[in-house]
């Protein structure tokens, strides 16, 4: 990569597109279902754009947070593997939240993403709104934490301050 000149930046933006690439196929696949199943798909489906952006800001700042933090403590990509599995079964996408225990409730709801997978659920299965104040509070966070992400990266890099 060395002999390339390439804003490394764009590393980052690269491995994004993929995700989305690949969440979109799989919100196709979903939407195919609901559509074989008739199960009803209302005018709420134009929230899975804003849900899908509220996930990728998130993403975007946590994966550039611990890229950066990767670069000074290697252990992290091996730590996250397992923090990985675990937030996977502490987010309610196999299952729906109202159907845990009220103590576990209040666990799953300081997961950050839990309220744009809830989102999810409420538009595609339910027909209702997604929690509003939860997904700006998560929009709200993600920026700053996209911001902090930004700033450690420069900080890290000061090299590419004119690239971004």
């Amino acid at each position: 990569m060395k002999k390339i000149a390439f804003p490394r930046i764009c590393i980052p933006v690269i491995t994004l597109g993929g995700a989305l690439v690949n969440h979109a196929l799989l919100l196709m696949a979903t939407l195919l279902i609901i559509l074989i199943t008739n199960h009803p798909v209302t005018w709420l489906i134009l929230w899975v754009p804003v849900l899908t952006m509220a996930l990728l800001v998130f993403a975007a700042a946590l994966g550039l947070v611990l890229g950066v933090i990767n670069v000074f403590v290697r252990d992290v990509g091996q730590v996250m593997n397992v923090v990985l599995q675990l937030w996977f079964w502490m987010t309610p996408i196999v299952y729906v939240a109202d159907v845990l225990p009220e103590q576990f409730q209040r666990v799953v709801a300081f997961n950050p993403v839990a309220p744009v997978i809830q989102g999810y659920q409420n538009v595609l299965l339910f027909q209702q709104m997604p929690p509003f104040v939860r997904l700006g509070l998560l929009l709200v966070g993600s920026l700053v934490f996209l911001g902090l992400a930004l700033y450690m990266f420069r900080k890290a890099a000061p090299e590419l301050v004119d690239v971004l």
